[in-house]
């Protein structure tokens, strides 16, 4: 082989791989604009959600399963008024639970380890208790009535 075949065969070569960094460059610079425009989509879908109404999940866990103690989590929830609200409760205790929030008229029922939603608006502003009562002893339970749980919701002007 002549010494200018071998020049133009790594010539070629370094052109090939000169080819393959740009394109491995410009598919990590489209990766990177697609993920940018992917958290704007996301954040201005979030900020409108807001505005329009609250989805709320919340859980209902037991944090003690020895002593049957239950908790919501988050115990506190703050939304703005005249918003709709949709509490989306996930009860994870062993026994069906009731949601209430009195000052609401809001209402909804549990099955165990079941998950149920309701929405509300929430017309006026204060601080309202969110409450499940004391359930009753059962097998589930081991004879032990499950603790009432309690919690916050604030209303903001």
């Amino acid at each position: 082989m002549h010494p200018k075949g071998i020049n133009l065969a790594i010539g070629r070569g370094m052109k090939m791989r000169h080819a393959k960094l740009g394109l491995a460059r410009m598919q990590v610079a489209l990766i990177i604009v697609v993920l940018v425009v992917a958290a704007g989509v996301g954040a201005y879908v979030l900020s409108n959600q807001s505005s329009s109404g609250n989805s709320i999940h919340l859980s209902i866990r037991e944090s003690d399963p020895v002593n049957q103690v239950d908790i919501f989590d988050p115990q506190n929830v703050t939304v703005k008024q005249g918003t709709a609200v949709t509490f989306t409760v996930q009860n994870g205790d062993d026994e069906q639970r009731i949601f209430t929030i009195a000052a609401f008229n809001f209402n909804i029922t549990i099955g165990a380890a079941t998950t149920q939603s309701g929405t509300f608006t929430a017309d006026k502003t204060g601080t309202f208790t969110m409450y499940s009562p004391q359930t009753l002893p059962s097998a589930a339970s081991v004879g032990k009535p499950g603790s009432p749980c309690t919690g916050y919701l604030t209303v903001t002007p």
